[in-house]
């Protein structure tokens, strides 16, 4: 050491030559712990426990306070050393100098020259604090006192733990080479050993929390102690397990101080589990670890199990604990020898063999604990020993890496599963003494059979033992003989304690015997899952114990809070049931139940009378399950039908002797007498009509026996009745096909008619007879319709299933059930009357009780849950009503129209019957309706003011009001949720008679409504707007199905759409006008909704309408024009006619519009914006539908734009005119409303038949921005109409050369440029966010654009690049802006969902509306650069680069990014290729710096903006992904662009520079958003993947980058459920890391398929890998088995891309230790797996494979053909396997 000056002239020194830096004030918090803990250092210490301080410590403290580098470190070491300072002096130096350094400035200059380097202090720090901590535990356990809080030096002195984290913490950033006494687990064990589970004041708290920091610190980040030994972990281990369970049983985990304990025993067992697995110990290790922590870890096990925590990570670590402390590899074969079936195999005459048990010395001593445990009682320990068994079977499992067990592994886990369960049958024998006296023991039975039970249901699911794989001799069969006998004596033994829990003087506590009760037949359960065999053949045995233990069930079945014995034994029964049938045993079981009711009956007459009822109520109980029941039912109907016949006669046997019971003399007592009588009625009768209904009997077997059917109640007459009719059907069906097989043969001429003329007579005398058959069964099962016909159901009374009989209150509810379950098999032969009966029962029935919107209805089933125990007449309707098979039925097809209409009408008449019918399917006198319908005025009354109870008569009746009221809500409801359900209803069973009902239905209600509305006062205005609004709703949803499927179908039916030409179109208009006017001073926001909706869907109304309606026509527009038609077909008449009635509807409708369009846009008054709005929207619909029908007609190769073209052809001479009409009208309005200039200095020069784009030039137009806004913030929507209708005259332009007007275009353009970059305008950091209607404006603006970019195309480049220019501007900006609103949301287009179509949705909602807006203005961006010429390409593709230029990321950068996007998908074509090229790699420079701006952990954050305000930046993760994602896909297309080499580099190195900000820096858990990592952490990998495979050479130059990211993604897979890190590290799920894995393996498993160019730079990623693996990696934490089992197939890529030599290089390097040995590993499970042998060579003797092949396959032909015929190693193995 070199020389130095004493500490006072050092101070002299230093002090004057350097300047002290600025410090940064400790928290609050710390610098009053400390001072607390040196006051209670001074007040609680004991004098034999620290040194007193001696004169001078304060002074000495003082100097190293004030002394200057270079001697701090070494004066601060040296007065540690001093042995005459006190313990707590050099605390308190310690601790100063910590604080000191962490209040130093963190730059270079942190840790200035020293003599003694800052390493070394951390060195010596750490020793000595451990040395103080080591001696104060030794003193406390030397002493026996209990360590104090706060003692300077003590185990508790929160200073201490502060100076050992600081060394922790520091030797980790630094690297520094730590070393830890073993003793610190002595330290650890005093902690825990003192810990209370009690409030934490803040101080304590502090003081834990920084001791699991360090212990956490100790094992994760610097390899754990030295020199640790088992006898130290398994001392600290008992202790936490007892806390822990402590915790855990007391539901104290969820405090702080519980916290603190689960979270102390997970960071101690990770490293104990680590121990164990790497030095397994035997003998005196594993007796000690079976002696110490067996008992509390089975303890832990089941309450674990148990509570809430099954899932969590102290339950896996318990069972590592186990599976490495117990079941190691090392231990294995001894417990795989135990050889403990050996005495339970007999001798060849039957007698059991004379053999020994043979276990190994060590091995034996954890069945001797096991015994112990069995007889101490410990129920804890005891009921985890089912988990015991299980983790043994999958160490097992694991270590053989077995998919399956195989016969001897099944038999030496049987040795085990024996071995555990002998003592529990020692105890069994105990209890089955005579003289033992089991009601005082039941705790004790209680206790054993939990035990028990948990360890046959292990080896149950295991699937351990198997009859046909049973390699024991038949040992493992006689011990799950010997088991079943013990527990069936037990069972009886326990039946007798079952009459006494009903003497309340007896003592027997009945839950107890319930309890036991319950085990027992569990039990049983199992037994007979496991090997049915051992239960014997007396099943009526099992089934009395069932009937007697029901008994005790039946009290508890009002009690909620109890579990009841009635469901365990309901399991065991279908068990067995189900179990005989699939042994083809039926009647074995079902007619022993039979047997044991009698027998159980019998047995209860003998019973006191309270006792025997309560036998009788747990038959009813049992028999009476639908559970059972349907375990019956199933298993008789699996009977195949030659064995039905014995069936019926064991049925007739039991029926005969159950009839004798009856007569029985033994007690005539009028009590069994009664209770006889009920066995049989509900019980007997119930078993026997369920067998008769199950057998499948054919017309020959069919069975009529009147002592059998006298049994049978109404309801079960039903059932034969159906089953007959099955049988008519099958043969009426029959008949039919044979007659009309024979009438073929005749017609055909190929044989003569007299056989078969004969033949088909006779046939059809037998038909004849069949069908009256059919028809008088069917007569009767529809004759009770008028029980639910006739009046109100009482709906309260159901059928209950649980109740064998129908009484009179459920009878309608049992017949409506079963003749709605079985429509296919009587609606063939029903009346016509009785269909439409049962079609108005059911909608009565269903319809009023649907509760929710159209888009669920038919989603949930009602009837037929797992635990239903009654079903309601309403809720069957319903599941019948959500059921589309229902449809098919010809029926509903035919008359659900009518049926619905009545329905509908008969419903609403409360409503509007003001003495008048009302008729709402005759269609009415459509002219007189339109020409009586006025426009009103505006409505004087508010909406909230219509109801208002001031202006009712004050003498009416207040209740009668309110009464009426809610029966009118009521209606309302009803009314609104029948026509959902037509909108739901599946339509493509909708004939035109029907379209025709519904549609004249809805529009006399549409009609109703509105006369309503107009002329009375006293309703609900805006409850029939609803109305009216649900009515538009489903009128469109009904045009648009049936139009949609005729045009695609049967174009003839399209005439139904049109009403043959009398369809009221005005009537749309008008009303939607009327109701416009009627609520226009109303601003009720609700209101404003539905008004839009209803505009809405008119509009798509209209379109349907004229789409429909020209498709139609146009057989009539084509015979007129002939040579215009490519493909000349012929046409019928009706087809003419229909299409003439099609053309002039279609010209009247467009002649209606064109009368309004030039009365209504004339007006200029802000009142008649609304009207213009409802007017617009049935032109846009209008053009719509003629362009839409237009495309079709151009797929289907009909030339109609030939026709449109020439002149003089009336009706298309009517068309046009009312087009131009329409052009002209938007045209004035457009220009009066936003242009100073007249209408006429517009159009002077005249209209245009083509778009003159050479003429349109932006920004000379000037536009009254002041009218604009405000129209904007009152008419949106009038905007909206404007822009639609503009874009559809536009699409009409290029397909029938329409005239057009440029300047209007170049408005619209001005206006569209004014509004879309006021939205795209940014006001500060937040502002709010846009109305919905902004975004339904903009979103008819987006379809303008695309409409105008269709005009462009590269034979026609007249656009003038400026505007062009300003166009490609003006979507960068929108687009941006839409980017900035989506926040976290934001993706490229690729990644985002696909949305439905705008035009009508079905309610406005800002998401969805902002989703499309930002898709409509890509299509229209695409529109541009799709079909623009090479020059407007370039242009685009500068403006791109211009925006992604950008200083700062804002929302306009990343519209560059989406837009890029864009152009590679848009571009095609070699020259339009050759133009985007250059442009397109030179953006990567962009896409680089953008990445490298937005870098940091940030990007991992949630997006915290509100619903409200949003930030005008773009989420700067969302940004990352996206260029990600660009990147990677011009990557993969690297036949078009080529990247540079620099270019390559830099994407190989974004990953490992991303996720490098996690594993360094942390992510706050609370803000991470976990989505977001796992796709930036997939894009990551598929960037590398593609880079790698595409761009090989250039990867190769740079593989040190590649190997950086990839090993930076393989530490993030460490990072999972990793809550023992110090660092703030982002948490994965485990599922969440298992996709990470799989993503990660693409990589491994590509360098592989690169390996020829990669070479020995492979084996760098498998070293990588083996580190990580190993535990070695950044956080020592490993990778999870889930994860690594999903990454393993690429690691094994990886070996077989390393060569051998690279292999060897590998195990060289890693030296001694985990790694090698994982790697060991590795390259045995890769041959094992992975590794591909090669062909097999096929020059051998084929003789000699002969000689190896079985007998049945050996031939000469085989041995010739082999070589020949085998290709491939599969097909060896396949032969082989044969």
């Amino acid at each position: 050491m070199a020389d130095y000056q004493s500490p006072r002239a050092e101070k002299s020194s230093s002090s004057s030559a350097m300047k002290r830096k600025k410090k940064r004030k400790l928290p609050d918090s710390e610098n009053k712990y400390e001072d607390k803990a040196s006051k209670s250092s001074r007040i609680n210490q004991s004098d034999d426990f620290v040194n007193e301080p001696i004169e001078g410590d304060k002074e000495t403290t003082t100097e190293l306070l004030e002394d200057a580098t270079p001697w701090r470190n070494l004066q601060l070491i040296l007065s540690l050393q001093k042995k005459n300072l006190s313990i707590e002096k050099k605390v308190e130096l310690a601790c100063k100098f910590v604080n000191l350094s962490f209040s130093q400035v963190a730059d270079d200059t942190t840790h200035p020259s020293e003599a003694v380097s800052f390493d070394r202090v951390v060195t010596f720090l750490n020793n000595w604090v451990q040395s103080t901590l080591i001696s104060s535990e030794k003193e406390i356990r030397v002493s026996g006192l209990t360590p104090q809080f706060g003692v300077s030096g003590s185990c508790l002195d929160y200073r201490c733990w502060k100076i050992f984290k600081f060394c922790l913490e520091e030797g980790m950033k630094l690297n520094i080479s730590l070393s830890f006494s073993k003793d610190i687990l002595k330290v650890i064990h005093c902690i825990t050993r003192n810990m209370e589970i009690k409030d934490l004041n803040e101080d304590e708290l502090t003081l834990y929390n920084t001791i699991l920091d360090c212990i956490s610190l100790i094992f994760t980040s610097h390899g754990g102690v030295s020199n640790e030994n088992l006898d130290l972990w398994i001392l600290l281990v008992g202790t936490l397990l007892d806390l822990v369970l402590k915790v855990i049983t007391s539901n104290l985990n969820d405090t702080i101080s519980g916290t603190i304990v689960m979270n102390l025993t997970c960071i101690v067992l990770d490293p104990f589990i680590k121990f164990l697995r790497l030095h397994p110990n035997r003998k005196n290790g594993f007796q000690d670890f079976v002696d110490k922590l067996l008992e509390p870890l089975l303890c832990l096990l089941h309450v674990i199990h148990s509570s809430e925590l099954a899932t969590s990570k102290l339950l896996k670590l318990i069972e590592e604990v186990f599976s490495q402390g117990l079941f190691h590899p090392s231990h294995i074969d001894g417990f795989l020898s135990l050889q403990s079936l050996s005495k339970y195999k007999l001798s060849d005459e039957g007698k059991p063999k004379d053999s020994k048990t043979v276990i190994r010395s060590y091995h034996r001593h954890l069945f001797d604990k096991l015994g112990r445990i069995v007889v101490e009682k410990k129920a804890l320990a005891l009921s985890g020993e089912g988990e015991l068994f299980r983790m043994y079977v999958h160490c097992i499992k694991r270590q053989d890496s077995l998919s399956a067990l195989n016969a001897e592994t099944r038999k030496s886990l049987f040795d085990f599963f024996v071995q555990i369960l002998e003592p529990l049958l020692g105890d069994i024998d105990i209890y089955l003494q005579d003289e033992m006296e089991i009601g005082t023991m039941l705790e004790d039975v209680h206790c054993t059979l939990t035990s028990f039970n948990s360890i046959l249901i292990n080896l149950m699911q295991e699937k351990v033992y198997t009859r046909v794989d049973d390699a024991s001799e038949g040992a493992c069969a006689n011990f799950l003989k010997l088991v079943c006998d013990k527990i069936t004596l037990l069972s009886s033994k326990i039946n007798q304690l079952v009459s006494s829990t009903f003497d309340a003087n007896n003592g027997t506590c009945k839950d107890l015997v319930e309890l036991v009760a319950k085990d027992v037949i569990s039990c049983l359960d199992y037994l007979l899952e496991i090997d049915y065999e051992v239960l014997g053949n007396d099943l009526e045995s099992l089934w009395l114990l069932m009937f007697s233990y029901g008994t005790l069930g039946h009290s508890l079945t009002n009690s909620q809070d109890k579990p009841s014995i009635i469901p365990e034994i309901l399991h065991l029964g279908c068990h067995m049931v189900n179990l005989y049938s699939e042994l083809r045993q039926v009647g074995t079981s079902v007619f022993a139940l039979c047997k044991a009711i009698r027998r159980f009956i019998s047995s209860a007459n003998k019973k006191e009378s309270n006792h025997s009822k309560s036998w009788g109520n747990s038959l009813r109980l049992i028999l009476c399950s639908p559970e059972l029941k349907l375990s019956i039912h199933n298993a008789v109907k699996s009977i195949p039908e030659g064995q039905v016949g014995l069936s019926i006669k064991e049925l007739a046997t039991d029926v005969s002797e159950s009839l004798e019971w009856m007569k029985g003399t033994l007690d005539n007592s009028h009590h069994n007498v009664q209770l006889k009588a009920e066995v049989l009625g509900s019980g007997l009768s119930e078993v026997y009509t369920l067998i008769v209904d199950s057998l499948v009997v054919t017309t020959e077997a069919y069975i009529d026996k009147p002592s059998l059917l006298h049994l049978l109640l109404h309801p079960k007459r039903y059932r034969k009745g159906q089953r007959r009719l099955v049988d008519l059907n099958r043969l009426v069906n029959s008949l039919e096909f044979v007659i009309k097989r024979n009438e073929m043969i005749i017609s055909e001429g190929k044989e003569a008619e007299g056989i078969n003329g004969k033949q088909n007579k006779r046939l059809g005398k037998r038909l004849m007879k069949l069908s009256e058959e059919a028809k008088g069964l069917t007569s009767y099962i529809m004759g009770h319709l008028s029980l639910l016909n006739k009046s109100e159901p009482n709906y309260e009374s159901g059928w209950d299933f649980s109740v064998a009989s129908i009484d009179k209150k459920s009878l309608p509810s049992a017949l409506w059930c079963m003749i709605c379950q079985n429509i296919d098999v009587w609606s063939a032969h029903s009346a016509k009357k009785k269909l439409k009966m049962f079609l108005s029962i059911l909608l009565q029935n269903s319809l009023p009780f649907v509760k929710s919107n159209l888009k669920q209805f038919g989603e949930q089933s009602v009837v037929g849950g797992g635990n239903l125990k009654k079903v309601m007449i309403h809720e069957i309707s319903l599941e019948l009503l959500s059921n589309t098979m229902l449809y098919e039925e010809k029926f509903i097809r035919r008359h659900m129209a009518s049926r619905f209409c009545s329905f509908l009408q008969e419903l609403v008449s409360p409503l509007f019957n003001n003495g008048v019918d009302i008729e709402l399917q005759e269609e009415p006198k459509w002219p007189e309706v339109l020409s009586s319908l006025k426009i009103p005025s505006v409505v004087a009354n508010n909406i909230s003011e219509v109801n208002d109870c001031s202006s009712m008569d004050p003498s009416s009746s207040l209740s009668i009001k309110k009464q009426e009221v809610d029966e009118s809500s009521q209606i309302y409801k009803v009314c609104q949720s029948s026509l959902s359900f037509l909108c739901w209803m599946p339509k493509r069973w909708i004939n035109s008679k029907s379209f025709s009902l519904y549609a004249t239905c809805i529009l006399n209600l549409e009609r109703v409504i509105l006369n309503t509305l107009l002329g009375e006062k006293l309703h609900d205005h805006l409850e029939l707007l609803r109305l009216f609004l649900c009515c538009r709703k489903t009128l469109k949803y009904l045009m648009m199905t049936f139009c949609e499927e005729n045009i695609s179908t049967n174009q003839n039916s399209l005439n139904a759409l049109h009403f043959k030409g009398k369809f009221p179109a005005l009537w749309l208009l008008k009303s939607l006008l009327s109701l416009q006017n009627t609520f226009s001073t109303n601003h009720n926001t609700e209101l404003k909704n539905m008004m839009f909706s209803l505009t809405d869907y008119t509009s798509y109304v209209f379109f349907t309408l004229i789409k429909g309606t020209l498709v139609n026509a146009s057989h009539s527009l084509i015979s007129s024009r002939d040579p215009f038609h490519k493909n000349t077909e012929s046409v019928s008449p009706s087809d003419q006619e229909d299409g003439i009635n099609a053309t002039n509807f279609l010209i009247h409708v467009s002649e209606e519009l064109k009368d309004y369009a030039e009365i209504m846009l004339g007006e200029r008054e802000t009142s008649c914006y609304g009207k213009a709005t409802s007017v617009l929207s049935c032109f846009q619909g209008f053009l719509w539908g003629l362009s839409s029908a237009l495309s079709r007609m151009d797929t289907k190769n009909i030339n109609l734009k030939a026709i449109f073209s020439r002149k003089k052809f009336e009706p298309i001479d009517k068309l046009k005119l009312c087009i131009d009409t329409y052009t002209a009208s938007i045209n004035k309005s457009l220009c009066e409303l936003f242009l100073k200039a007249s209408f006429s200095e517009i159009s002077s020069n005249g209209y245009e038949k083509r778009l003159n784009l050479e003429t349109l030039e932006m920004g000379n137009t000037e536009i009254n921005k002041s009218f604009l806004q405000n129209l904007l913030e009152g008419e949106s929507l009038f905007l909206r109409q404007l822009f639609i209708s503009y874009s559809a005259i536009l699409r009409l332009n290029s397909q029938m050369k329409t005239p057009l007007l440029s300047k209007v275009v170049v408005i619209f353009l001005e206006i569209s440029e004014v509004l879309l970059l006021g939205f795209s305008k940014n006001t500060g950091n937040r502002t709010t966010t846009p109305s919905e209607l902004t975004f339904v404006l903009l979103d008819a603006i987006g379809k303008f654009l695309e409409e105008l970019g269709n005009h462009i195309s590269s034979s026609n480049p007249t656009l003038p690049p400026k505007v062009y220019e300003r166009l490609i501007d003006l979507h960068l900006k929108a687009i941006g802006k839409c980017i900035s609103l989506q926040g976290k949301e934001a993706a490229l287009e690729s990644h985002e969902t696909e949305s439905s179509t705008k035009t009508m949705n079905d309610q406005i909602n800002g998401v969805s509306c902002l989703d499309e807006l930002k898709n409509r203005l890509r299509i229209s961006f695409k529109v541009f650069v799709g079909k623009s010429s090479e020059v407007y390409i370039s242009s685009a593709m500068q403006s791109i680069k211009r925006a992604m230029v950008v200083g700062n990321v804002s929302s306009v950068v990343a519209a560059g990014i989406d837009c890029l996007d864009l152009v590679l998908e848009a571009i095609t074509g070699r020259k339009s290729l050759n133009t985007v090229k250059t442009d397109i790699l030179g953006s990567l420079c962009c896409l680089f710096n953008i990445v490298l701006h937005l870098e940091g952990p940030q990007i991992f954050y949630r997006d915290l903006t509100s619903v409200t305000f949003y930030s005008t930046d773009p989420d700067p993760g969302s940004v990352v992904l996206m260029c990600i994602e660009v990147l990677t896909k011009v990557s993969g297309k690297h036949a078009l662009y080529q990247m540079d080499s620099c270019h390559v580099a830099q994407a190989l190195s974004i990953p490992a520079t991303l996720f490098q900000n996690i594993l360094n820096k942390g992510v706050k858990t609370d803000v991470l958003d976990r989505e977001y990592s796992i796709e930036l952490y997939a894009a990551c990998c598929r960037m590398l993947h593609t880079l790698l495979r595409h761009h090989k050479r250039e990867s190769l130059q740079h593989i040190a980058l590649l190997e950086a990211s990839v090993s930076v993604l393989l530490h993030c897979l460490e990072m999972v459920n990793n809550d023992q890190t110090t660092l703030e590290s982002v948490v994965w799920g485990l599922q969440e890391g298992v996709k990470c894995g799989a993503f990660l393996r693409r990589i491994y498993e590509e360098i592989r398929q690169q390996k020829d160019v990669i070479g020995q730079n492979c084996r760098l990623f498998l070293s990588s890998y083996i580190v990580v693996f190993s535990g070695y990696g950044p956080l020592k934490t490993g990778i999870r088995r889930e994860i690594d089992e999903a990454l393993r197939p690429g690691v094994y890529a990886l070996i077989d891309a390393c060569s051998s030599d690279d292999l060897q290089y590998i195990h060289t390097v890693l030296g001694e230790g985990p790694c090698r040995n994982t790697l060991a590993n590795l390259q045995h499970d890769y041959k094992l797996n992975f590794q591909y042998e090669g062909k097999v060579d096929f020059e051998f003797d084929a003789t000699k494979i002969f000689q190896i092949l079985p007998g049945s396959i050996c031939s000469q032909t085989i041995v010739n053909g082999f070589s020949d015929s085998i290709q491939s190693t599969a097909a060896v193995i396949s032969l082989f396997k044969s």
